[in-house]
């Protein structure tokens, strides 16, 4: 082991802690540090196997370029006066994007690499449009096995690049996430990747939005760029290790479930939402045996209207019903009923 010089080391900025700094020496702070520093590798593994990130800590950072009203901050003047005197024209945009996003996102890249390699679960959560600028940095996450993301902006580009580089990922989550669309090579990029070793996947209310011009990074955070969006579907292929349709999961098209169904066989366990049950789909649970786990989802009802049909489901042995109230009881009894081989239905009030 290679001898440490206690001279060289400046010990005392070791700890943080100001009280620790007091009350300890420089010898009781050397054989502490030794201690916890072995700690610390011991607990990394741990510490940061599941990483959240929301926008109430990051807007908690001194540096974030979101206050904590959600606001943008005005150009700083310091900066414009970098230009005053000289030839060159000043862009608030170009600045702005230099001086304070650039700076926030390579800060925490520093602060990624440093525990990246232990993480196997990252959550992004009410980000929105920031997001755009912080998401390409999970690619950064190499051994990742799952992918969260609530109510946050991504581009699609930045989304396939980071989906072909983490190998890992069996689990992807996507609620109400908003996907840009992205121009590379004169080609608009309008389709999602999703990971090709994926076994359980959540879909609810993704939007799909028209390509802006990326030079205006301030306009496109205070929402003042007009852009058109419209829900969309997965993409309709064969996922040979999926097996599970996670809650919440929902489709824009009703038509789009059972040929996702079909070209994807090897599934056990689906959540489907009550306003998607319909005949053709009983029909298809009632003859395949695969699919042994069914969720069934009552929130967002539309219009809630009982079934006018008699299901037959003989291959269901778990029943979920999720988010279901007393209004829903001679539907649910009827499924309940038409697992016939049931042995265990559950009532649950939140996402699995």
């Amino acid at each position: 082991m290679a001898k440490i010089n206690k001279v060289v080391i400046q010990w005392e900025l070791v700890f943080l802690f100001q009280e620790i700094k007091d009350k300890l020496s420089l010898y009781d702070l050397i054989e502490v540090s030794i201690l916890s520093k072995l700690l610390r590798d011991k607990f990394k593994p741990l510490i940061f196997t599941c990483i959240e990130i929301n926008e109430q800590k990051l807007s908690n950072r001194c540096n974030y370029f979101i206050d904590k009203d959600g606001n943008l901050p005005v150009i700083n003047s310091s900066v414009i006066d970098r230009f005053l005197g000289t030839s060159k024209v000043f862009n608030s945009e170009i600045e702005f994007k230099a001086a304070k996003i650039n700076p926030f996102t390579n800060s925490i890249k520093i602060e990624f690499n440093s525990y990246c390699q232990y993480s196997k679960e990252i959550i992004l959560i009410n980000i929105g449009k920031p997001c755009f600028y912080i998401f390409p940095l999970i690619s950064l996450f190499i051994n990742l096995t799952k992918l969260k993301l609530v109510e946050c902006t991504v581009s699609i580009k930045d989304f396939n690049i980071c989906i072909s580089e983490l190998k890992n990922i069996e689990v992807l989550e996507l609620v109400k996430a908003e996907f840009i669309e992205t121009t590379e090579k004169d080609t608009i990029v309008k389709s999602i990747k999703l990971p090709v070793n994926i076994k359980e996947l959540s879909w609810f209310d993704n939007i799909l939005t028209s390509p802006f011009d990326q030079s205006l990074a301030y306009e496109f955070l205070s929402k003042r760029i007009s852009i058109s969006s419209v829900k969309f579907d997965p993409p309709a292929i064969h996922y040979q290790e999926l097996k599970k349709l996670k809650p919440p999961f929902n489709v824009k098209h009703p038509l789009f479930l059972i040929p996702f169904l079909q070209i994807n066989p090897q599934l056990t366990s689906i959540s489907v939402p009550y306003d998607n049950i319909n005949v053709s789909l009983i029909k298809y649970l009632s003859t395949n045996p695969t699919i042994t786990e069914l969720c069934l989802d009552f929130q967002n009802i539309k219009r809630f209207r009982p079934m006018n049909f008699n299901p037959n489901l003989p291959y269901i042995k778990t029943l979920y019903l999720l988010n279901f109230n007393v209004n829903h009881y001679d539907s649910v009894c009827s499924f309940i009923k038409s697992c016939i081989d049931l042995d265990e239905a559950k009532v649950i009030h939140k996402a699995l």
